[in-house]
């Protein structure tokens, strides 16, 4: 089925509400997942992916396994990048400002492609960023790289088949993220071309192609994924009662929709 922009986050964000998503984070989350359908990189298939994980997951409080006053390596806890992106980005942006360059690291997370939407947030409030991850795609490693200058509206993206013989960036399921307001990372970690194929490249020119595509003719969604959602957002729904009524809400009423 087509739905619109609006349609798609406002359902997306009274499902992530119902998933328990404090206040805020669901707004976020629904907004990153957005993004990236707008841009033509599977947000909604990322998200049908992980919503059984999601749903099921007791959502395990992440630990800083290592920090200091530019870098930071945090253990995800098998979570989401819905979950975890959007600190990790702000850490990576708040470290850059203080000392002019910071590194953090999240490891044993997923849907990281998610991350895209955190890095072109981050980018608008003066930040050049670089982000970094590999994945398992049989019978080959897929490893993405993604840049994106300060200020600018759309990032870089690159997709290189590469060796891990010993599957260590693989297995951990880590992303990396480098952020600088002084200068400029777009050429900095670029595979070997001997040690690397380039399999795609997207520059700012495809993802506004896209988005203006999709701005004018919708988002495809699954049906079954919509009702999905749909149910999930029902959880949000608070039951009548003469205090509920008294904060003006009541059965059949939707708390925080949009």
């Amino acid at each position: 089925m087509k739905v619109s922009h609006n349609e798609l986050t406002g359902l997306c964000r009274r499902a992530f509400e119902g998933l328990g998503f404090h206040a805020g984070d669901h707004e976020d989350a629904a907004d990153m997942v957005v993004w990236l359908e707008q841009h033509g990189l599977g947000g909604v298939d990322s998200l049908r992916r992980g919503l059984g994980h999601l749903a099921s997951n007791d959502r395990s409080a992440m630990a800083r396994a290592f920090e200091d006053t530019s870098l930071a390596v945090i253990n995800a806890a098998d979570n989401s990048v819905l979950v975890c992106g959007s600190l990790a980005a702000d850490l990576v942006y708040a470290k850059a400002r203080r000392k002019g360059l910071a590194v953090v690291k999240l490891q044993n997370c997923y849907n990281r492609i998610l991350m895209l939407g955190y890095l072109a947030r981050c980018a608008r409030r003066g930040m050049n960023l670089l982000a970094f991850w590999r994945n398992s795609e049989n019978p080959k490693v897929v490893e993405q790289v993604v840049s994106i200058r300060a200020y600018e509206e759309y990032p870089t993206l690159l997709l290189y088949e590469v060796e891990d013989p010993d599957d260590t960036f693989t297995r951990n399921r880590s992303v990396t993220l480098i952020a600088s307001p002084h200068f400029s990372m777009l050429q900095a970690l670029y595979p070997d071309p001997e040690e690397a194929t380039l399999l795609q490249v997207l520059g700012p020119d495809d993802f506004q192609r896209q988005s203006r595509h999709v701005l004018d003719h919708g988002m495809e969604v699954d049906d079954a994924l919509w009702q999905r959602l749909k149910d999930l957002s029902a959880l949000t729904l608070v039951e009548s009662s003469e205090d509920s009524r008294a904060r003006g809400a009541g059965e059949g009423s939707v708390g925080s929709a949009d």
